[in-house]
């Protein structure tokens, strides 16, 4: 090198520059092709559940109204049934509300059978999950006969609100429910509370065809 001459420097390489680029560019269009087919339905999900999901009280005119609305806003019931077993499927601490979704899936028709079915055998179900399932199969009607023998052991449970939600899918599963007729009639020997007493005597109606009469009280 000449003196006084400076150093020579090499170009940037701008093909190298350039893959670095297209790389991260290839990267982020991953990560947002993951949110959204991922992550952004099962949020949808989960904001629908907390919406419709939030009453207490099974057999409500509003209850049914807002599950209606988010089965629709869902895809319809074969889609959301699709969407709620996925979202059920996540660790218990990305899903909060695993009652919710479990109650709406009894919007979803008979192909939910399997996974409220577990429901019951679940050591970790608590009271208000093991509702949500009971008021399901009750949402599924007469196509939920195969839950009766989980059902009437749950007549048996010493939750009083188990017992009465119990009674109450029992009468919408209908004469397919025959065999929890004995359960039931036990039911109104054990002093019940008029509301324990209504529901059971409208499940034993349903149950029987009508052919089942409410025993008179005794003066």
């Amino acid at each position: 090198m000449a003196e006084g001459q400076e150093p020579y420097t090499p170009p940037p390489d701008r093909s190298r520059r350039a893959a670095i680029f297209a790389t991260l560019g290839i990267v982020v269009i991953l990560g947002l092709a993951v949110f959204l087919i991922a992550v952004l339905p099962l949020w949808q999900t989960h904001r629908e559940v907390r919406r419709s999901a939030g009453s207490a009280v099974f057999a409500t005119a509003f209850k049914e109204a807002l599950a209606h609305k988010a089965i629709a806003r869902l895809g319809g019931p074969e889609r959301a049934m699709n969407r709620l077993m996925a979202y059920l499927r996540l660790p218990d601490w990305i899903k909060p509300d695993r009652a919710g979704a479990t109650l709406l899936l009894g919007w979803c028709g008979p192909r939910a059978m399997p996974v409220l079915l577990q429901t019951f055998n679940d050591p970790n179900a608590n009271t208000s999950l093991l509702l949500s399932a009971i008021e399901a199969l009750g949402r599924i009607g007469p196509e939920a006969k195969e839950a009766v023998p989980a059902l009437i052991k749950t007549l048996e449970d010493k939750d009083w609100n188990v017992r009465v939600c119990t009674a109450w899918a029992l009468g919408q599963i209908g004469p397919e429910a025959k065999a929890a007729a004995p359960a039931l009639c036990k039911l109104l020997e054990d002093k019940p509370t008029p509301l324990m007493r209504r529901t059971v005597e409208e499940a034993l109606v349903d149950i029987c065809a009508g052919t089942w009469h409410a025993p008179k009280e005794a003066p």
